[in-house]
């Protein structure tokens, strides 16, 4: 009886490891751990869940001096604020699969025209006065973004959006193009 109980432990545990692990390789689940570590700034964790598409201008700079950079400080902050439904597998086909995901993120296009209604008097302030007073302006663009991500009531947006996953060494990885990229930052992924 006891060799019975063991076998079926072992059983067990032989059937949760590779039952676990093929959970991990499904594609909607490597779509989520990829939203979460978006959202948690755990860029240390994209590297393998990432596949950068060929031609594509589309890339999250991780490196910790490009994290320290303004627009660095702009991306995690906006990053920060996503927040998503689980991920749902709508095909799968050979070594690529697609998911749809619900997300919500800064509605990009009422923070640019937010910051244009502060920036604009002082603009026009500025036109007539020197270079100096210009690049005061230009300096003070990437606080007045943060701050208005920062606001506890910043306009969010939520969509429907489709990530491609394509197989690579037997494991999923999200493709990041320009429309993935266009998706998580908006108007910021259009630049």
């Amino acid at each position: 009886m006891r060799k019975m109980v063991l076998f079926f432990i072992m059983f067990s545990l032989l059937m949760l490891s590779v039952t676990g692990c093929s959970l991990l390789q499904r594609p909607n689940t490597v779509a989520d751990q990829f939203l979460l570590s978006l959202k948690n700034n755990e860029f240390d964790k994209l590297a393998p869940l990432v596949y950068t598409k060929e031609g594509t201008k589309s890339e999250i700079k991780t490196t910790p001096e490009a994290l320290n950079t303004e627009e660095g400080k702009i991306i995690k902050a906006l990053l920060s604020k996503i927040s998503f439904e689980p991920a749902k597998t709508e095909s799968k086909e050979g070594d690529s699969a697609v998911v749809s995901v619900k997300i919500t993120t800064v509605d990009t296009n009422v923070l640019y025209a937010k910051l244009m209604q502060e920036v604009m008097p002082l603009a026009f302030a500025s036109a007539f006065a020197g270079e100096e007073e210009q690049k005061e302006i230009e300096k003070m663009m990437p606080s007045l973004m943060l701050k208005n991500i920062n606001d506890p009531n910043v306009t969010m947006t939520t969509k429907d959006i489709k990530m491609n996953l394509k197989k690579i060494d037997g494991k999923y990885k999200v493709v990041m193009d320009d429309q993935l990229f266009k998706d998580l930052f908006g108007e910021l992924g259009s630049k």
